[in-house]
């Protein structure tokens, strides 16, 4: 039977020998100091890039490349039932061509007159319809007019917009993700909110409205596109020259708003 205290004495003895501190030593140099060190660099690095560099500070929203003034409306200018109506979606009209007449009281003709120069893109009544004064018979897209982004944002983000700031436009049927972003800048920003009826005559399309109305109340940007004389679809591309022909009114926007920069780190802050 040991002693009490006999092997904690002779293990002491055993430590403190040259040989075994020799031992301790190699235990504890190896790669794992190495790793701690680069590990520590690496914490040391990203914190000061987080102080020192910055990104850009961004608000979204859905946008639509249409015409300058948004789209315009056949309007019914009697209440009446419609006798002949002759548009067709893709049909191309003129500023106050006769597109069909409304037979009002008494049998009276009224004639059905396109507002601007473009092409159908909607028909939203037939013959024989009874329709009031001002109800929307048809959308056309005109022509002659700068194509323009309109884009809406929240309300309560809006004041953080004005003309000037640049924008990243990604549209969508495939070319944001096939040709990136196209640049531009922000020409006007509403006041207030956009009314429903205001959404109807710039956009015209009821599913477009409706996308728009679930933003809440939202206000209205004008965002004029950076163009360019060197590429295909004549506008200025975040990479590249884009897609090989212009692009048609009407495509739907993921739309980005640069309004200034931070630093990464406030993010976590």
């Amino acid at each position: 039977m040991l002693a009490p205290g006999k092997f904690r004495h002779n293990a002491l003895q055993r430590m403190s020998s040259p040989e075994q501190l020799d031992r301790l030593v190699k235990l504890t140099l190896p790669r794992r100091w190495i790793g701690l060190a680069a590990l520590l660099l690496l914490v040391a690095g990203a914190i000061l890039w987080s102080v020192v560099s910055s990104v850009p500070s961004t608000l979204s929203g859905p946008g639509y490349l249409i015409s300058e003034g948004g789209l315009r409306t056949v309007q019914a200018t009697t209440t009446g039932s419609i006798r002949t109506f002759g548009l067709a979606t893709g049909q191309h009209v003129v500023a106050g061509q006769v597109v069909g007449e409304i037979a009002g009281d008494g049998g009276r003709l009224t004639p059905i007159r396109a507002p601007e120069a473009g092409t159908v893109s909607e028909v939203d009544s037939v013959e024989s319809a009874f329709v009031g004064t001002g109800q929307r018979l048809a959308v056309i897209e005109p022509i002659g007019w700068p194509l323009v982004v309109y884009a809406f944002v929240p309300t309560n983000v809006a004041a953080d917009l004005y003309p000037g700031v640049r924008v990243h436009v990604s549209f969508g049927a495939g070319y944001g993700a096939a040709y990136g972003y196209a640049k531009g800048t922000v020409q006007s920003v509403s006041q207030f909110a956009a009314s429903r009826e205001r959404l109807g005559f710039i956009l015209g399309n009821s599913s477009v409205i409706e996308t728009v109305t679930k933003l809440g109340p939202a206000n209205e940007v004008v965002i004029a596109m950076d163009q360019s004389a060197h590429t295909p679809s004549g506008l200025v591309w975040g990479s590249g020259e884009g897609p090989p022909t212009p692009l048609a009114a009407g495509l739907p926007s993921n739309v980005t708003f640069v309004i200034g920069s931070h630093h990464p780190i406030n993010d976590v802050l």
